[in-house]
């Protein structure tokens, strides 16, 4: 919950973490599974790279974010920017 209202599209934050590749991912959600860890791993597709997805993993390394927007009836929505060549999520 917000504590004063956000003007609609708003930029709320960025949500970051360590970019891998998919197959890195897979490897990791088993080893954080066998590790009883909550895991955020979150795939996007690159619009800069069309060959593979990206997946972001803020298991251990990452913001707040990922807390962000779980629930049934989400109130914020993510938009994919380019800015300097690489992909942010915001």
């Amino acid at each position: 919950v917000a504590l004063c209202d956000l003007p609609r599209g708003s930029m709320v934050l960025e949500y970051r973490g360590e970019r891998i590749r998919q197959a890195v991912a897979d490897r990791r959600e088993v080893l954080y599974r066998s590790q009883r860890k909550d895991i955020f791993l979150f795939g996007v597709s690159d619009p800069t790279n069309d060959d593979e997805p990206v997946v972001y993993d803020t298991t251990e390394c990452g913001t707040i974010g990922r807390f962000m927007n779980h629930s049934c009836l989400p109130s914020t929505f993510m938009k994919i920017l380019t800015l300097g060549g690489r992909m942010r999520l915001v």
